[in-house]
């Protein structure tokens, strides 16, 4: 099942969320603004992730279970094989005495239910709707720490700037974090993101590979490399999957 625009713009409006004006306003807009239906939808406020997730699940006739602001622990992520998780995009959310709830972003997937029963035989299997880029982020379970990915792009000695600026970055999109801060220290350069309006701490690096990165970071954005002092704005682009 692919969520494209006139798919998300059919679920909506059979469901009473948006109107045919919302849509022709999109279509005005569209022209001059590279965006999706949805992301136009949510900055206009006239719809949420949450209600587009709700309104979704109600179209595939299964529940709805919000991910992100019910994250499973790790140990519970990784009771399905890496491997079958990101092949059909399920993870497990809750484990019960008599079966497992799995939150996938399509239920009506070949393969999924006879997976599912491979997995977990004997088992009550339920399934649950849950937002594509909820489920990458949390995803970030299989991951070894980032200060040990760090580790080991340095001892491989091929490109350390940029491998470890793509590692930060994917991770940055994984955790859907708004801001990234390096924060150099006497002797390591501290690495954070902000989620959800807290700064956490994720990675450490030496400090010797600092200039390096800044210096990266300022040619990718169109920044001065010998300005050391002075404030500077750039911009980059990045994509992810």
């Amino acid at each position: 099942m692919k969520l494209d625009d006139s798919l998300i713009k059919k679920i909506l409006l059979d469901g009473s969320y948006i109107t045919q004006d919302d849509v022709s306003r999109f279509t005005i807009f569209s022209q001059t603004h590279r965006v999706s239906f949805l992301e136009y939808l949510v900055s206009e406020h006239l719809i949420s992730f949450d209600i587009f997730g709700q309104a979704v699940a109600e179209y595939l006739k299964v529940p709805y279970f919000d991910l992100h602001s019910q994250p499973p622990a790790p140990e519970v992520v990784t009771i399905i094989p890496e491997v079958v998780a990101k092949k059909f995009h399920i993870v497990v959310v809750d484990q019960k005495k008599n079966g497992f709830v799995v939150a996938t972003d399509d239920p009506t997937q070949d393969g999924l239910s006879e997976s599912l029963a491979s997995l977990f035989p004997q088992k009550k299997i339920t399934i649950v709707f849950s937002l594509t880029a909820d489920i990458v982020a949390v995803f970030g379970a299989y991951r070894k720490t980032l200060e040990t990915r760090f580790i080991n792009i340095i001892k491989s000695g091929n490109r350390i700037a940029p491998e470890i600026l793509n590692t930060v970055f994917e991770d940055a999109v994984g955790l859907r974090a708004s801001d990234i801060h390096f924060e150099p220290e006497s002797d390591a350069v501290l690495v954070r993101f902000r989620i959800d309006g807290v700064l956490r701490d994720v990675g450490r690096l030496s400090k010797e590979y600092y200039e390096n990165i800044l210096n990266r970071i300022k040619v990718q954005s169109g920044a001065k490399i010998d300005e050391h002092y002075a404030a500077q704005d750039g911009a980059m682009q990045y994509r992810a999957g």
